[in-house]
């Protein structure tokens, strides 16, 4: 009776232990998707059939739409400079995931511009327009992630340079 009682609280050990993994990978992939999607809508507003991007410096900061939803720059008016960050968030989905996306456009018609991403050191050469889009997911709500109570929030970033 207690090899068997045994047997089956190992049983029981593992099939809560997997369960466990489960419900992590699946916040992870939550996080992942969220971050991707971010991303996709970065790109397809930066690459617009009309030729001119919303967020090339010089440009006036307006707002983006990405699965549905409406965000302006936070803290940001008037003309986009070299360098400046846009960032917009976004709630979608059920369950409700966060992607916050993060622009920076670097140009200079004067002189190389440098700049730092992920602790590498770039140049954007003279006259050319440099691109880092940093989208981030998670895995609960914009609302939650903001403020940061839960402590099961999940986070993914990707970054494109270009």
């Amino acid at each position: 009776m207690g090899v068997l009682l045994g047997v089956g609280a190992s049983l029981l050990s593992i099939t809560l232990k997997q369960y466990q993994l489960a419900g992590i990978a699946y916040s992870s992939e939550m996080a992942f998707q969220s971050a991707t999607a971010g991303m996709e809508c970065a790109l397809y507003h930066d690459f617009p059939k009309s030729g001119v991007s919303p967020f090339d410096v010089g440009e006036t900061v307006g707002d983006m739409t990405c699965m549905g939803v409406s965000d302006a720059v936070a803290g940001a008016v008037g003309t986009i400079t070299s360098g400046e960050e846009q960032r917009y968030q976004f709630s979608w989905g059920a369950p409700e995931v966060c992607s916050e996306v993060s622009i920076y456009k670097y140009f200079s018609d004067s002189a190389n511009v440098n700049y730092t991403i992920n602790g590498t050191n770039k140049s954007c050469p003279q006259n050319s327009s440099c691109t880092v889009v940093k989208a981030r997911g998670y895995n609960v709500s914009c609302g939650a992630v903001n403020a940061g109570t839960n402590p099961r929030v999940v986070e993914r970033e990707y970054t494109q340079v270009y």
